[in-house]
């Protein structure tokens, strides 16, 4: 298969498409938000909401290859589809192809809280929005950001319209986005399939008659069709086999290079993202938790979480007894832990981390194999409730309730043994009747702050000023 050829073609149809300017930022989003609705009964209102994405910044600089990484449900996939315009944000603010000093003009604006604004700052950032906003452009600009813009998914087999031709499926943002003559459209896909490796001989080919690697490299083909700026690859390696994966990374490296592409890079294997990306920023929960250049987070991890999941990757060669294995497994997108969500799983995590009763209860549960007295509690436990950093549990005649005060206060090693740190976050501890109330040391969910010029992390333990005020 031919790997490479002219790109004259390439460039002449990018010339055509591409802006004025070329602006040093192509992306810069803040306090972006998905949330999707939970309904429940009878007549299906809202019960609560799954915050998919919650509160993230992020900047993408021309060129470059921003790669997100995390575990599955950490709300990746979900951010590159709001970042492209797929599916429209909850809250926040998006902008393409801005200038750096804009841009860090406009970061300085929404950094000031909305009652502080001045009339004048309210004005400029209207100005602004009215000018990059993705949500608010039209015209010119709203069809610049759509042909500059493009999406590669995960699975080849359910992007590609199994009853079109490539050719077809090629061809459809050419017929969108240009004005090209149908001779010059057929060229061009010829040229376009020879250089994503495939050639014209695929041209008249479904998508059924192809292997899973030439099906991605259609799907790369229609991506850069009207040459775009920017391109989200979601997870495109994942679905394929090991052996095609290696051609796959090959080939966008190739195109970024040829054609000056900017890649916003998803993907949760930490060996594929130490081999692509510029920078990396680690999602969890929707949140981001950590933002680093490639070479700095590999070398020194700051988040625990980050710290971890290089830890446990297989990819990354390391001292095998030096691993951290990660506990449990990713806790619900609906009921997120208190405080930092990370702690349930922290192999670092302090009193101050956002412990609660829910946090006790999954010890109790966890553990109801281990000994014959936390069985006991879990079976005698008649009932629960929690209010925030306040917890009661209620229990039938047949428990020693002193004894299970006790356990549940981590006065004795009952359920302390399996984990010390909740128990240190006790701040208060009541019985009335059956029921044993237990309060906790109260905490917020850390933010992102600068702990070193151009790195961010959102962990209490680089938080000094959080620290401060615990003391």
């Amino acid at each position: 298969m031919a790997q490479s050829t002219d790109t004259s073609t390439v460039s002449d149809v990018g010339a055509s498409l591409s802006s004025e300017t070329e602006n040093e930022i192509i992306m810069q989003c803040t306090g972006v938000k998905k949330y999707y609705p939970v309904t429940g009964g009878v007549l299906q209102r809202k019960i609560s909401e799954v915050k998919a994405v919650d509160n993230v910044d992020i900047r993408i600089r021309r060129g470059e290859i921003q790669g997100v990484v995390g575990e599955s449900g950490c709300g990746k996939s979900t951010l590159a589809r709001v970042l492209v315009n797929l599916n429209a944000p909850t809250g926040g603010n998006i902008y393409f192809d801005v200038p750096e000093e804009t841009a860090d003009e406009i970061s300085d604006l929404e950094s000031t809280p909305e009652g502080e604004r001045s009339q004048e700052e309210k004005n400029r950032l209207k100005e602004l929005r009215k000018e990059y906003e993705i949500n608010t452009i039209s015209g010119k600009r709203a069809k610049h950001y759509r042909q500059n813009t493009q999406f590669v998914f995960q699975n080849p087999n359910s992007s590609l319209n199994p009853r079109k031709l490539i050719r077809q499926t090629v061809e459809q943002p050419l017929k969108v986005h240009t004005d090209m003559s149908a001779e010059e459209r057929e060229d061009r896909i010829a040229d376009l399939l020879e250089k994503v490796g495939l050639g014209a001989d695929f041209l008249y080919r479904y998508p059924h008659q192809l292997s899973g690697g030439q099906k991605q490299r259609v799907a790369i083909a229609r991506a850069i069709a009207t040459n775009p700026d920017f391109v989200v690859l979601d997870e495109p390696t994942s679905a394929l086999d090991v052996s095609v994966q290696a051609q796959i990374l090959n080939l966008l490296q190739d195109l970024q290079a040829d054609l000056g592409l900017t890649y916003l890079f998803i993907t949760h294997d930490l060996g594929v993202i130490r081999h692509m990306a510029t920078d990396i920023a680690v999602m969890y929960l929707g949140k981001i938790v950590e933002n680093a250049s490639r070479a700095e987070l590999f070398s020194d991890p700051q988040h625990p979480y980050t710290e971890a999941l290089i830890s446990s990757s297989p990819a990354i060669e390391m001292d095998r007894e030096e691993r951290i294995r990660l506990r449990g497994d990713v806790p619900d997108p609906q009921d997120r832990p208190r405080g930092c969500f990370f702690h349930t799983r922290c192999h670092k995590a302090e009193s101050f981390c956002g412990w609660s009763g829910t946090d006790v209860l999954s010890i109790v549960q966890a553990n109801v194999t281990k000994d014959p007295f936390v069985e006991e509690l879990n079976d005698t436990l008649e009932d629960t409730e929690f209010d925030g950093y306040e917890a009661s549990f209620t229990f039938d005649g047949s428990t020693d309730i002193d004894d299970a005060r006790r356990a549940l206060a981590g006065e004795d090693d009952t359920l302390r043994s399996f984990n010390e740190i909740p128990f240190e976050a006790i701040t208060d501890v009541s019985v009335d009747g059956r029921t044993v109330t237990l309060s906790f040391r109260e905490s917020e969910t850390p933010e992102l702050i600068e702990d070193q010029p151009g790195r961010t992390v959102a962990c209490h333990l680089y938080d000094e000023e959080y620290a401060a005020e615990l003391e």
